[in-house]
């Protein structure tokens, strides 16, 4: 058995755990954290089909909570557009050019989580033209990194929906982007045969963190549990982003 791919069997455990929680995360925790194991385009090739699986599971699961309308009409055509231009943009940038960049993303964002959290404010209402720029980066950032998922939860996260409905509408747009962005990694070659050989190794991963997660979700105070996952991201990017 191969110690580094047991290893990304565990983060992906614990990725998808919190992204079953949250609604995002997964790409995050994963690509963070499994960096210092394989390089980032090895982690996002084995991510992407993983977060199919899950947000298919989730989003038909919990359909009936789906804003649609948002989802499909107005998030959907800004994110698309954005993440296939900035994949092509990125797809032959060497995996050590886009580690610190990343780090100092993730550092910036696990500030901003935790100092909006420790406010206690309720999240106010943005402008349309906020929306729309928030969509488009979330869609430029999952072109390079496959974890737009913040600057999503920036836009939906202030449109006032409830904790379910708020899952599930934005799990079914990770399921739309997530097969565009499969597709254009199997025509940019991503997936070797060796990397293939390894994927059956870190599935199981994927249903015990999606089982752990749905009775997280039922019971832990959310925003007690999103507090902690961006504390640790935010040590994990430091290192990142000076090793």
């Amino acid at each position: 058995m191969d110690p580094i791919w047991i290893s990304i069997a565990v983060l992906v455990f614990v990725a998808y755990t919190i992204q079953t929680v949250t609604g995002f995360g997964a790409g995050v925790v994963l690509l963070t954290t499994g960096s210092f194991l394989l390089p980032i385009h090895d982690i996002i090739a084995v991510m992407v089909p993983l977060s199919l699986m899950q947000t298919g599971w989730i989003s038909w699961r919990h359909r009936k909570g789906i804003d649609w309308t948002y989802a499909m009409l107005k998030a959907l055509p800004l994110m698309a557009m954005a993440m296939v231009a900035t994949f092509w943009w990125s797809v032959d940038l060497p995996s050590e050019k886009l580690i610190p960049v990343y780090g100092a993303f993730v550092m910036a964002l696990a500030g901003r989580e935790l100092w909006v959290s420790r406010s206690q404010q309720a999240p106010q209402e943005i402008s349309s033209t906020a929306g729309v720029i928030a969509l488009l980066g979330a869609g430029a950032i999952h072109g390079v990194y496959a974890t737009g998922g913040p600057l999503v939860v920036y836009a939906a996260g202030r449109r006032g929906y409830d904790k379910q409905t708020f899952r599930s509408t934005i799990t079914v747009l990770w399921l739309v982007i997530s097969t565009v962005l499969l597709v254009q990694l199997i025509w940019a070659g991503r997936y070797s045969a060796p990397l293939l050989t390894k994927f059956p190794m870190v599935v199981w991963g994927l249903p015990a963190g999606i089982w752990l997660g749905e009775r997280i979700f039922k019971r832990v105070d959310e925003d007690r549990f999103r507090r902690i996952v961006f504390g640790f991201l935010g040590i994990v990017a430091s290192l990142l982003l000076f090793r």
